[in-house]
């Protein structure tokens, strides 16, 4: 039973991937907090970015360059929708949709980017210059 808890104690202690996965919750708490004024989060906020930085596309492309579940994409686009901050549209076959920003998504973004700067300072100074330097060196996001 010795090795079992060898295992277990090393896995606990080492494993990043347990690490960047609570990593990444306390990182997307800060976002969320700083955006919580303009009832949005970070989730929804990136995928407006992604909407305004490639004009009008279809859920499965935005699926694709967020790498995200087409469940949570429809959650975030049918809650910005509700809100007005997208319009979905049939697309051009009638058989798909186009989901876009509208004025009101932008003047959001707008109103957001204050809030994110705050939040990506804070998000700075709990990871460091060191691992900042190197998430930098990464490569860039699909829609980046």
């Amino acid at each position: 039973m010795a090795h079992a808890e060898t295992t277990v104690d090393r896995i606990t202690s080492e494993c990043l991937a347990a690490r960047v996965r609570l990593l990444n919750r306390q990182v997307l708490r800060l976002y969320d907090a700083a955006l919580r004024p303009l009832k949005i989060k970070v989730t929804q906020l990136n995928v407006l970015v992604v909407l305004a930085r490639l004009g009008p596309c279809s859920p499965t492309a935005l699926t694709q360059v967020l790498d995200m579940e087409k469940s949570t994409l429809s959650r975030n686009v049918e809650r910005l929708r509700l809100r007005g901050f997208v319009a979905v549209e049939a697309g051009p076959s009638g058989r798909t949709q186009v989901v876009a920003v509208t004025p009101k998504g932008q003047k959001l973004l707008d109103a957001a980017l204050p809030r994110w700067e705050a939040a990506q300072r804070q998000t700075e100074q709990l990871l460091g210059a060191r691992t900042m330097e190197a998430l930098r060196r990464l490569p860039t996001a699909r829609w980046a």
